[in-house]
């Protein structure tokens, strides 16, 4: 958040001003103070993907609080992924299951027919343990 003397200044600008409507501005905010700066965006850029994925590029965690519609966009889970591969827990549908996020994540670059040593293995069980049904506790190292 913009700070001035100790202050948060932004918190005082009314929610509807048309600054927050601006796309342009709004990429700017979310570069300069991540992604905490969508709370004040408004409804339509809350949902826009460009926002997001800039946000995500500075912090692939961000992608949780994403809308679902953008935690299921295999774009924006990439861009997460590239920036921080446990963030591939928070992507929808099958994308935490997907080979090219798993290569944006780099955990997993080889061919799919290659047989693997043991090592190989337990990173690839890893895959099974981020599907949607699995236990929370799978996931937490």
């Amino acid at each position: 958040m913009v700070k001035m003397r100790g202050v948060y200044v932004l918190q005082y600008v009314k929610k509807t001003a048309n600054m927050w409507s601006d796309k342009d501005f709004m990429l700017s905010m979310v570069e300069m103070q991540g992604y905490k700066m969508t709370e004040y965006a408004t409804s339509a850029l809350k949902e826009d993907r460009d926002i997001w994925i800039t946000a995500v590029q500075q912090d692939g965690n961000a992608l949780q609080f994403a809308p679902d519609a953008l935690r299921r966009d295999k774009q924006v889970v990439v861009a997460a992924a590239k920036q921080n591969s446990a963030a591939l827990k928070f992507a929808q549908g099958s994308l935490n299951q997907d080979n090219e996020c798993w290569k944006a994540a780099g955990l997993f670059d080889q061919e799919e027919t290659k047989i693997y040593d043991r090592s190989e293995r337990a990173t690839l069980s890893l895959k099974f343990s981020l599907a949607e049904k699995s236990s929370p506790y799978a996931t937490e190292f």
